[in-house]
């Protein structure tokens, strides 16, 4: 189920989208990944799909960047939002919720505005030269150097 959810729909949708792109000219393509991807300590087959979608972003920005399309993916740490996970957790065992928020250097979760002003920015004509980037929005949850 995760790598058709997390992978495949994003794989097909980009399929799907690359021949309309070319024929306009370019585009931009933003796949929304995980941290979990870039790191281990989840579980593997969630951390595995989140990984071949950066790596999927990556070889389709190579190939695609002739024909003017842009690919890039964004690695999320904690987001919270009214009835997503976060905010269920919050609610519901709120010493798992502490313990993770605990693990954010920035102190707090982040917000679906500010993932989406990130994506926004990849889509524009401002990231014109970004292609094949991971740009990750975790308010500093992930430690690794690369």
């Amino acid at each position: 189920m995760a790598c058709r959810v997390t992978l495949l729909s994003a794989v097909r949708g980009s399929t799907k989208v690359v021949p309309w792109m070319k024929a306009q000219g370019g585009g931009a393509i933003v796949h929304i990944s995980s941290i979990a991807g870039l790191e281990a300590g989840w579980p593997a087959s969630y951390a595995a799909t989140k990984a071949a979608l950066i790596s999927h972003a990556k070889s389709a920005a190579v190939a695609l960047a002739a024909s003017g399309i842009r690919v890039n993916v964004v690695t999320l740490g904690s987001i919270e939002f009214p009835g997503g996970v976060w905010d269920q957790v919050k609610k519901g065992n709120r010493p798992m919720y502490d313990a993770v928020l605990g693990t954010i250097p920035s102190g707090r979760m982040g917000t679906a505005e500010e993932v989406a002003n990130a994506v926004v920015f990849l889509g524009s004509s401002r990231a014109s030269w970004i292609t094949g980037a991971c740009l990750t929005i975790d308010g500093g949850q992930h430690r690794a150097n690369l």
